[in-house]
Formats: C-alpha cells, sequence, structure tokens
C-alpha cells in the first residue's frame, strides 16, 4: 500500500495507556495482564502484508528511554521504577548524514558518496509509570522536527513526520542489592507503523521487540547490557539495502561523580539476524556519551554527543 499510517495500533496502545492511568487508582492491574494485551495487538498487527516496501523505512538506531536506571541515554539498567510511579523524559537530538548511499565506480576506481538525508532534527516523548514494584511499561513516540536530503527520492524528507509508536513491558527477575550487584531484566516490546516511511521515520509494518537487560552495580558506578531481537512483520527495501530481522545491543557505563552529576557513556549496533556480524557493511556501531545534572528532585537534564564508529 502506500505511506498511510495505521490508526487501529496507536488507538490500541492509547487504551492501554487509559487503563494503566485507572490502574493506578484501583491497584488492580496485573503485569501478566499488560504482556498479554500488548502480545494480542501484536499479533492482530502482524497479518499485514510481508511484501518488501520500497517507500522507504526508519534509519534511526538511537532508542532513548525514560527512567533513572540507565546507562545515560539508551542503555538500560534491570531496575523498575516503584509502584505507581509516573515517570517521563523529552529530548532533542541533531543527527548529521543519518543515510548516506555508498555507491562503487563502474570502473572500479573508488567509491561515491551520496548523501540521501543531510541532517534531520528529532523530538522524543516517552512516558512511563512502575508496576507492582515488580515492571513498568512505557510508551515512546518520535517525531521528526526538520529534515534535509534528496527529495527527488525521499519526495516527504524534507517535511514533519511523526515517528513509529513504541510500546514496553519490563519485568525484574533480579535485583542488585540481593545478587550482591547482579541485576537481570526480561522486557517484550511492540513498535506500531503509524509513522511515515516516505519521510524515513517509520517501518510500515509491526516490530516485535523481545530483550534482555542485565546490570552491575559497584558503588557510584552502573555497567548494563542489552540485547534486543527486532523482529519484523514486513521488510523494508531500498536500493541494496534490506531490512528484516535484526539484533540489537547496547553496552553502556554510568559514574556518579557527585549526588548530583553523573557522567556516561555507551556503545550500542546493530547486526542481521541470520548472519549476525557477518558483515561489517551491514554492522553499524555507534557511540554516545555526556552528563547528567540533577536540577531538583524528579528533574533532570542530561546532553550528550556521539559519532558512528562503523556504517552500515
Amino acid at each position: 500500500g502506500g505511506d498511510r499510517p495505521s490508526t487501529l495500533p496507536l488507538a490500541v496502545a492509547l487504551a492501554l495507556a487509559w487503563l494503566l492511568v485507572r490502574a493506578r487508582r484501583r491497584r488492580q492491574l496485573r503485569g501478566a495482564v499488560v504482556a498479554a494485551a500488548m502480545a494480542a495487538v501484536v499479533l492482530a498487527g502482524g497479518q499485514a502484508s510481508a511484501a518488501p516496501s520500497r517507500a522507504g523505512m526508519s534509519i534511526d538506531h538511537f532508542q532513548l528511554r525514560p527512567g533513572d536506571d540507565r546507562a545515560m541515554f539508551s542503555v538500560s539498567g534491570s531496575e523498575v521504577a516503584p509502584a505507581w510511579s509516573p515517570y517521563a523524559g523529552l529530548w532533542i537530538q541533531y543527527v548529521d548524514d543519518p543515510l548516506v548511499l555508498v555507491a562503487e565506480q563502474a570502473d572500479g576506481s573508488g567509491e561515491t558518496h551520496h548523501r540521501l538525508v543531510r541532517n534531520r532534527t528529532i523530538g522524543t516523548l516517552a512516558v512511563g509509570i512502575g508496576l507492582f514494584d515488580l515492571a513498568e511499561v512505557e510508551l515512546a513516540l518520535p517525531a521528526i522536527l526538520d529534515q534535509h536530503g534528496e527529495e527527488r527520492i525521499f519526495p516527504s524528507v524534507g517535511k514533519a513526520a511523526v515517528g513509529d509508536l513504541d510500546l514496553r513491558v519490563r519485568f525484574r527477575l533480579m535485583e542488585r542489592d540481593d545478587f550482591a550487584g547482579f541485576g537481570l531484566n526480561l522486557g517484550l516490546g511492540a513498535s506500531f507503523p503509524i509513522g511515515s516511511r516516505t519521510a524515513l521515520a517509520g517501518d510500515g509494518g509491526v516490530t516485535i521487540r523481545p530483550r534482555v537487560d542485565l546490570s552491575y552495580g559497584l558503588g557510584p558506578v552502573l555497567l548494563a547490557f542489552n540485547l534486543r531481537f527486532d523482529i519484523r512483520s514486513r521488510p523494508a527495501s531500498f536500493q541494496n539495502v534490506e531490512v528484516s530481522h535484526d539484533l540489537a545491543w547496547g553496552l553502556g557505563v554510568r559514574w556518579d561523580i557527585i549526588e548530583r552529576v553523573a557522567l556516561g557513556a555507551e556503545v550500542f549496533g546493530k547486526a542481521r539476524l541470520t548472519s549476525p556480524f557477518s558483515e561489517s557493511a551491514e554492522t553499524p556501531i555507534e557511540f554516545v556519551a555526556g552528563p547528567r545534572v540533577r536540577i531538583w528532585e524528579g528533574l533532570t537534564a542530561e546532553a550528550g554527543a556521539g559519532a558512528g564508529l562503523q556504517g552500515g
């Protein structure tokens, strides 16, 4: 089909959020019910056609998440928010050359680099709530605020556009205080196709994201490692690039220097799930680092900068 977004997944996700608000008052919701409801939505959305789409796809590897227990921006720790405690985050990020097509010269003399997207500014809003001191549920929605690129290839690349909606549920299995600093968290996420493919903000299909989050706390230092599987109901392709099922990973460290100030750094990337790390051209790796300052209780400001270590 075309680039028309589906409103059903968004409506179901908003209904889940409404149920969570009611559950905060009534305290009768169970984490298993949330997971089952999300799985039902994922299965319903997964009936979309599996034919590859050439209209475009999301080109963002960086998935920001709210909450206190994380290395810095996207790498999660294993702890969850206290029961019925809401939390939220708002980020603005600028990305330079997020999509560059590398083509070999016909005579084999070298390569030509085509900057299909020269830069983009992205805003991300995420909200969450803790459940029973054992789990948490989050909603995240990115939006392209400004973007410049090849409009002859991607007609909507110069327009503002919303991205795909992410719903995540995470369950803490091991609390660091009870296991000598080691923590374990299992999660299930789903991305719903409300984003624009022609603006390179959406994938055009449902993506299921089971994940494992490990962490280790040693005094003021937190180490975290995330492993996630992106299972797409609808592969996307452009030129010689086809995006289907991925293996995503992230490694991060945070150092609480003083009570209100911390420094963090993350390395994260993706690989093709069927043949991970077999080709460097299909294994993007990125790095980001920066400070975090707690202005007052409940309000934190953070900033960071990063670079691509390996294109893909």
